[in-house]
C-alpha cells in the first residue's frame, strides 16, 4: 500500500500513541487502512530506538518480525566501515538497513532481496536515502549470482538463520542461502566477501570450513554479542585477525589478536587483589582468555574463572572493572542486596540469591567463582568501570 497525504498525516500525528489504544481508535475510522497504519507506527516506534537516523517522513516499515531481525544502526554502521570499497552487492537486502549504510560509504551498490513485499518497502526507503546510487533486484542470492560475471569490491551476505533445520542457524549449512555452496562463486565475483553470522556460531570451526578468512569481527552492544562477521579474500592464506568490539554508552571497547597469540600466551595466577577485571562478551566469545591477561599484565584468579586481578587499576581494560571489598566462602556473609555474576562456580546467580536470601540491584556486586584449587568462593566488590 502507498502512503497518501491523509495516511501520512495521520501516522505523523499518532506515531507516539500506544499501539493498543490506537487500534481501538482506528476501529472508529473505517476510511483508514487499520492494519497498515498500525504496522507503520509500530515500525516507527521500534526504529526510534534501533535505527535513530531512520526518523524521516514517508518511510515505510515492514512486519514486526523483519524489524526485529534487521541489524541495529550501531552494528550496521560498524560493518559498513570495516573495509574500503567503491561498489558493493548486498545479496540478502531484507529491510535495507545494511544496504543503506554500505551505500553511505560507496559510489554505487546493488540491493538483492527475494521476498517481494519486503523488496518493495526497502526500495521505497532506499530511494529516499540514496536516490540514483542503487540498483534493485527482486531475486534470490543464488539466482542473481548465476547471472553475473563482473567484479565487485565488496559482496555482503547475511544468510537467514531461521530455517526448517534450525531455529538458531548456528551452522552455515543450516542457513539460507548456504554460503559454503556459494563460496567459489562469491570469491570469483568479489574482492572482499563479508558474511554476517549468528552470535552463537563456532568461530574456529567456521574458519576451518570457509578458509580464505582474513578477519573475524565479533560485535557486541552493551555487552550482548549481536553478530560475528567473517571477511573472505580470494588469495588470502594467512592467519585471520580477530577483532572484538563492544559498544557501551560511555565508550567503544576494541581489542584485537590472533589465535596464535592466544595459544602462545602464558597465564600467571593469584588470589583476588585490589582490582578485579572481567573481559567483555566479545573477547570471551572470541576465546581471548589468556591474551587479555597478558596484554594488560593481569593475573588470573583460576584457569577457568575468566576473572583477572591486579593491584593496579587499568583504565583501558575492555570490560568491567571492580574494586575488591571482601571475599568469603559463605553465602550468609554476603550482602542482602547485590548484582551477581557467576563464572566457574557450582551455583547459578538464581540459586545464590535463593540460598543467601539476596535481592537484585544496588551498587554492590557478588562475583561467584572458584580459586586455583577449584574451591568455590565469593568476591564482594564495587564496580568502578
Amino acid at each position: 500500500m502507498k502512503l497518501t497525504k491523509e495516511i501520512s498525516e495521520f501516522i505523523e500525528n499518532q506515531k507516539n500513541e500506544n499501539i493498543q489504544s490506537l487500534a481501538l481508535k482506528l476501529g472508529k475510522r473505517p476510511d483508514l487502512p487499520r492494519q497498515f497504519i498500525l504496522q507503520q507506527i509500530q515500525g516507527i516506534q521500534l526504529a526510534s530506538k534501533k535505527l535513530p537516523s531512520w526518523n524521516k517522513p514517508n518511510l515505510l516499515f515492514p512486519l514486526k518480525v523483519s524489524m526485529e531481525q534487521c541489524s541495529s544502526e550501531k552494528t550496521s554502521v560498524y560493518k559498513s566501515t570495516i573495509h574500503q570499497y567503491d561498489n558493493f552487492i548486498d545479496l540478502t537486502g531484507g529491510f535495507g538497513v545494511d544496504t543503506k549504510h554500505l551505500a553511505d560509504h560507496s559510489k554505487k551498490g546493488i540491493y538483492v532481496e527475494s521476498f517481494p513485499a519486503l523488496f518493495e518497502i526497502a526500495k521505497h526507503n532506499l530511494e529516499i536515502f540514496h536516490p540514483s546510487k542503487l540498483d534493485y533486484y527482486n531475486d534470490s542470492a543464488e539466482s542473481f549470482l548465476s547471472k553475473k560475471s563482473e567484479q565487485f569490491d565488496l559482496i555482503y551476505i547475511d544468510p537467514d538463520r531461521r530455517t526448517e533445520k534450525s531455529a538458531k542457524g548456528v551452522f552455515l549449512d543450516d542457513c539460507t542461502p548456504n554460503v559454503l555452496e556459494l563460496k567459489d562463486k562469491l570469491l570469483e565475483l568479489g574482492k572482499i566477501i563479508l558474511i554476517k553470522t549468528s552470535p552463537l556460531i563456532d568461530i574456529k570451526n567456521t574458519l576451518y570450513q570457509l578458509e580464505n578468512v582474513s578477519r573475524v569481527d565479533i560485535v557486541s552492544v552493551q555487552n550482548e554479542c549481536k553478530e560475528v562477521l567473517f571477511t573472505l579474500e580470494k588469495n588470502f592464506s594467512g592467519e585471520a585477525k580477530i577483532v572484538t568490539v563492544n559498544f557501551t554508552k560511555s565508550q567503544d571497547e576494541l581489542f584485537s589478536f590472533c589465535f596464535s597469540e592466544e595459544e602462545g600466551s602464558i597465564c600467571s595466577y593469584a588470589p583476588p587483589r585490589k582490582y578485579i577485571f572481567e573481559a567483555n562478551t566479545s573477547i570471551l566469545k572470541a576465546g581471548g582468555f589468556k591474551i587479555i591477561g597478558s596484554r594488560f599484565n593481569l593475573e588470573k584468579i583460576a584457569p577457568s574463572s575468566h576473572f583477572y586481578t591486579s593491584e593496579e587499576f587499568k583504565s583501558e581494560f575492555p570490560g568491567k572493572v571492580f574494586e575488591l571489598i571482601s571475599t568469603t566462602t559463605k553465602t550468609s556473609q554476603l550482602p542482602k542486596k547485590a548484582n551477581i555474576i557467576s563464572r566457574n562456580h557450582p551455583l547459578t546467580p538464581e540459586k545464590i540469591k535463593t540460598k543467601g536470601k539476596i535481592k537484585d540491584g544496588g551498587s554492590l556486586f557478588i562475583l561467584a567463582t572458584s580459586d586455583y584449587s577449584g574451591k568455590p568462593f565469593y568476591i564482594v566488590a564495587n564496580r568502578i568501570q
